[in-house]
């Protein structure tokens, strides 16, 4: 300063002797900035060993990058399904063995695997609009293969697809075959001794699993049927099917976890108009009584069915509680469609109690019956086998039964409460025969996943001991930004985003032909095409070099409704239903 003052004070930052980017007592500084340029350098440096790497890897295979090459021909296959698609998954960025259908040429170069779900792209749609409409896919030159839904016709759910690729199957063991009971041998007598002592421990009950309402408030979400499923068990899921039924609302207050979760069962009895309600015991996760009442039948009672209600007309002769006393208790109280409902086949209950929800969480389903649907067990049966606990005077089979009149209702939601615990604690595939057994196709990726999805979906995918996000989204919009986004950041050794912009339309269709049909709107289906080929064209420009891509169609969820839904042409609309397109092929170059 020429003045002589003295000069201002820099205002400086002074950590750990670093002040103002220069050296403090002979230190090292660091100025403002200092930590974002390191960690430029840091990436910058990250991003170039990387590059390395990958010349490094793609010299060993003679400068060249992963291809596929199909092998279906020779596997004498005319299309795939979606275990074939989960297969190639594992095999690219997991645990499999290699698809015989396919062959991966140089297969180590590739370290992700992008799938984008795009259901009720159908075969004719692409054919007529395909190379203008969807330019970027149909130039990538992927191979495109057939595929087919495994689901049977007509049982073709909204998540068949889900339900198909995220679920693997548990390979069977071979199992031991079982000593001939011969009581003169020394392995006869050990089974009768060990019979024996299973008969005499019978009345031991399993310990019931203690879980906190907080897990299970998050469990449970894996669990939750689809709509589809809940029409397959007999559920009314609107008051199409019957006016007089009431929908549960929204909480008008934020809920605690202890009240998300209910336990409903009934007793009825037959009328001059059918079934009626004549009990309702509501419990918490605890197993807690919240609520148990007799109720009144509006007409008059032709059997009290009190063998298995264990409702007598002395029982009913001063109550005045009708159904609708009842049901406004429940719903002002209890249950809301935030609400989860714990029972066994509660559809029953909730006819009886004509309430519409579709948030439960049902043993039949849970534990299936061997047969398979529309078989259920009994819920006498599943307390026997899998909590060792006598219900409804039964002991098991071959085991004298106690005499009691009707079931109770507290120990019936009782036993289906302790059924679902021990599924919580088991695992997904406990209760479970061993022809339908799965297990997470995700457990089985080499790395971090990722599912953008809505939360209807979200909620279906089997990810528990998975190392996966699961990232809820309202909108195709909203999926596509995410997905761009961890896609480019080359975490995730596995990615999967569902649209469903196609869906919507052919749902606002009525799932008629969108070729041919007086409700179609050509132009708004053309802006959807090329919506969907922008996202594939973002998702591609941002991947990592040698990423492969699988563009699966799904299916279509529905057809036209039929006069005769048994007729050759409904059938084959359905059977056409299943059908979609699968392109697979790698990215050439490095990221844009």
């Amino acid at each position: 300063m020429t003045d002589g003052s003295e000069p201002p004070l820099e205002k400086v930052e002074v950590v750990d002797g670093v002040r103002g980017g220069k050296e403090v007592g002979g230190r090292k500084r660091k100025g403002r900035g200092g930590d974002k340029s390191d960690e430029k350098r840091r990436k910058k440096e990250e991003e170039k060993a990387k590059q390395e790497e990958e010349a490094r890897e793609e010299k060993l295979y003679g400068g060249e990058g992963p291809e596929f090459e199909l092998k279906l021909l020779e596997e004498k296959k005319i299309w795939i399904v979606p275990k074939d698609l989960q297969s190639l998954v594992l095999w690219l960025v997991g645990e499999a063995e290699n698809p015989r259908w396919i062959f991966v040429k140089n297969k180590a170069l590739c370290k992700n695997v992008v799938t984008i779900c795009l259901d009720s792209l159908t075969l004719p749609v692409w054919t007529k609009y395909g190379k203008e409409h969807m330019p970027f896919l149909h130039g990538l030159k992927f191979h495109q293969i057939s595929t087919k839904l495994q689901t049977p016709t007509k049982h073709i759910k909204s998540n068949s697809f889900l339900d198909e690729f995220f679920n693997k199957e548990v390979r069977k063991t071979r199992e031991q075959p079982i000593p001939s009971h011969n009581p003169n041998n020394g392995v006869g007598q050990a089974l009768q001794m060990l019979q024996g002592q299973q008969h005499n421990n019978h009345h031991e009950e399993v310990t019931v699993p203690q879980i906190a309402v907080e897990t299970a408030v998050k469990m449970i979400t894996e669990y939750k049927p689809s709509v589809e499923d809940l029409m397959e068990h007999g559920f009314y899921v609107s008051t199409v099917e019957d006016n007089t039924f009431v929908e549960t609302k929204e909480a008008d207050r934020v809920l605690k976890d202890s009240e998300k979760i209910i336990v409903i069962d009934c007793e009825m009895c037959l009328t001059e108009h059918g079934s009626e309600l004549t009990r309702v015991s509501v419990l918490n996760w605890c197993g807690e009584v919240l609520y148990d009442e007799l109720v009144k039948p509006h007409n008059e009672i032709v059997n009290y069915l009190t063998i298995y209600s264990g409702i007598t007309a002395e029982m009913l002769e001063n109550v005045s509680t009708t159904l609708e006393d009842v049901r406004s208790t429940i719903l002002t109280r209890y249950l809301y469609k935030e609400v989860t409902i714990i029972g066994h086949s509660l559809e029953n209950d909730l006819k009886a109690l004509k309430i519409i929800h579709h948030n439960v969480c049902d043993t039949t389903m849970l534990y299936p019956h061997f047969q398979g649907p529309p078989l259920k067990s009994a819920l006498k049966y599943l307390a026997i086998k899998f909590l060792n606990r006598g219900i409804q005077g039964y002991k098991g089979k071959g085991v004298p039964q106690e005499e009691r009149m009707g079931h109770d209702p507290v120990e019936d939601a009782t036993a289906a409460l302790d059924l679902v615990k021990m599924k919580f604690e088991k695992g997904r595939n406990f209760g479970v025969p061993s022809k339908m057994k799965t297990e997470p196709m995700l457990r089985k990726v080499e790395g971090k996943s990722i599912v953008i999805d809505i939360p209807d979906c979200i909620s279906r995918i089997p990810a528990r001991g998975c190392s996966t996000d699961l990232i809820p989204v309202g909108s195709d919009l909203e999926a596509a930004k995410k997905a761009r986004k961890q896609i480019a950041s080359g975490r995730y050794a596995f990615s999967f985003t569902h649209m469903h912009l196609l869906e919507t339309y052919m749902e606002a269709l009525e799932w008629a032909d969108p070729l041919t049909s007086s409700m179609a709107d050509e132009e708004a289906l053309i802006k959807i095409l090329n919506d969907l080929d922008t996202t594939i064209k973002n998702f591609y420009e941002a991947a990592p070099k040698h990423t492969a891509f699988i563009v699966a169609t799904g299916q279509v969820n529905g057809v036209e409704d039929a006069e005769d839904e048994s007729s050759e042409e409904y059938l084959r609309k359905w059977d056409l239903a299943r059908q979609g397109m699968a392109f697979i092929g790698f990215k050439k170059k490095a990221a844009e």
